[in-house]
């Protein structure tokens, strides 16, 4: 059986890490965080995304540590490849690569999460299909 070209999967691994850093400082060193996961995983740096940073300000004994949840996609073109990947992001592994071009550790890492997105352009194309039609 032959699958609808019209319907298309978008695939990603999804995670959330911690780091001891606050947005602004985390944003001078973006590029450098996106290459070192990029590095960790094998994949090209477009597919590696980062969708939100939230800043946090813990308290402990009297000192103010702050502290940023970077959520992160890594986009794959199979499932298969989203498997592959959540058995190489393992928060050493990680924090090697992090090591390697001076950002301080992450403190947690999420289980990465093989996400499949399913997208149907199915009814657009009906609706400019009976458009179409109606025009003659």
């Amino acid at each position: 059986m032959r699958s609808d070209p019209r319907i298309s999967e978008t695939i990603f691994v999804s995670m959330v890490m911690a780091l001891p850093y606050s947005a602004a400082a985390f944003a001078k060193m973006h590029d450098t965080f996106v290459a070192a996961i990029a590095k960790v995983v094998n994949v090209q740096l477009d597919k590696v995304n980062i969708t939100d940073i939230s800043e946090k300000t813990l308290t402990r004994r009297r000192l103010l540590d702050a502290s940023i949840d970077v959520s992160v996609r890594i986009f794959v073109d199979s499932r298969e490849d989203g498997k592959r990947l959540t058995s190489l992001l393992s928060k050493e592994l990680l924090n090697n690569a992090l090591a390697n071009v001076g950002i301080e550790p992450i403190t947690f890492v999420s289980e990465p999460a093989t996400v499949v997105e399913s997208l149907s352009s199915l009814a657009t194309a009906t609706s400019n299909d009976t458009a179409t039609s109606n025009d003659t």
